[in-house]
């Protein structure tokens, strides 16, 4: 006899195969079979909502519940133990591969000493560096017009990774060789550059996909969710088996992009009424508040304000749905800038964000010299 399962589950097994909950019914009615041909039982209605497969559906679900936990477990601890192009082979499952290294790239100023009645032309290539030899080429051919003293133009490190992450006025030396006296420096720090990633950064990715959590569970629905999002929230009512999905995205299309998502058989939370909001922002930094920069003399505030800038702008875009606004995690990196004595803030606290809330600010943000 076939059972009927209308609503069956399933999950993939480390070796690739599936495991279905309609197989586990079979092998459970299976073991019924055995006891009915030896006289241990009588029982024949197994239609779909009679006692006995009420009971049998139960009973098999507990099973595929053991089995998807101890497949988990079994998943962590081989992803514990891989290690280079085995732990590859565990991201390429997760459909997620290693982070390569990165160049670091930042503009930097040429400058002539005095004003030339022709064009003076910084080719294409031209190396320059810092005081420990880490070499930059310039990206494209500079020219500085008749009458101007200097220029702007992008650099990029020859090796990648982050030995190229240098801080402002760092590079000051010119390698190639020039027809005519010009110095250079870099007004900006350049900190894009990023390393090979290695084993324990991305194995803790791989363990933070959607595949490491049993299927629609809270934490696979919030990691399914960032396919289209930025950040999400999800609380299950069980009394009225509703869910409500609080999002953090700067696309206006982001809601019609989870609808999508979570109307795909393979996404869709079954007997579950799936909702999506738009969680609330939370504007921590307002216009009563102020971020004061003390400088030490050798940088100009202008600059040291873009990447300050650029450092809130990271801070708030890694900010989550639910994750409490901690003042000093910012301060802190905002002391780090090269030529800042001090940061302190005015009218910037700690602040608690709901479940559905995010942190967020005002800009331009309300950056001053101290």
């Amino acid at each position: 006899m076939i059972i009927d399962v209308p609503d069956d589950r399933v999950f993939t097994r480390n070796d690739g195969t599936e495991r279905k909950l309609s197989e586990i019914v079979q092998e459970c009615y299976s073991y019924y079979e055995d006891g009915f041909y030896q006289g241990l039982t009588k029982i024949t209605d197994f239609s779909v909502g009679s006692e006995a497969y009420n009971l049998l559906l139960f009973v098999s679900n507990i099973i595929f519940d053991r089995e998807t936990e101890s497949n988990l477990k079994q998943r962590n601890y081989l992803i514990n133990l891989a290690e280079g192009s085995a732990l590859d082979d565990w991201g390429d499952r997760a459909c997620i591969s290693r982070n390569e290294a990165e160049f670091t790239v930042l503009p930097v100023i040429f400058s002539i000493p005095t004003v030339k009645n022709v064009d003076t032309v910084i080719p294409t290539g031209t190396e320059v560096s810092s005081n420990d030899y880490v070499v930059f080429s310039t990206t494209e051919e500079l020219i500085i017009p008749a009458g101007v003293l200097n220029g702007e133009v992008e650099v990029i490190c020859n090796t990648p990774g982050i030995i190229g992450n240098v801080k402002s006025n760092e590079i000051f030396i010119i390698n190639s060789l020039l027809d005519y006296p010009v110095t250079v420096n870099n007004p900006g720090s350049g900190t894009n550059g990023v390393d090979n990633e290695d084993d324990e950064a991305f194995r803790t990715r791989i363990k933070e996909t959607a595949c490491n959590y049993p299927p629609m569970s809270r934490s696979w629905i919030e990691k399914i969710s960032q396919k289209v999002v930025d950040s999400s929230k999800y609380v299950y009512n069980s009394s009225n088996k509703t869910g409500t999905l609080y999002y953090k995205s700067d696309k206006s299309n982001a809601q019609n992009d989870l609808v999508e998502l979570f109307n795909n058989p393979v996404y869709n939370p079954a007997d579950v009424d799936l909702l999506f909001n738009s969680a609330n922002k939370i504007t921590v930094i307002n216009t009563n508040s102020k971020i004061n920069i003390t400088l030490d003399g050798s940088v100009i505030f202008n600059v040291v304000k873009i990447e300050a800038t650029n450092i809130i702008n990271d801070f708030f875009n890694n900010m989550k749905v639910n994750q409490n606004f901690k003042a000093n995690c910012l301060l802190f990196q905002l002391q780090s800038i090269a030529g800042v004595l001090g940061v302190s803030f005015t009218n910037i606290n700690d602040v608690i964000i709901n479940i559905n809330e995010y942190a967020g600010s005002i800009t331009p943000y309300p950056i001053v010299e101290a």
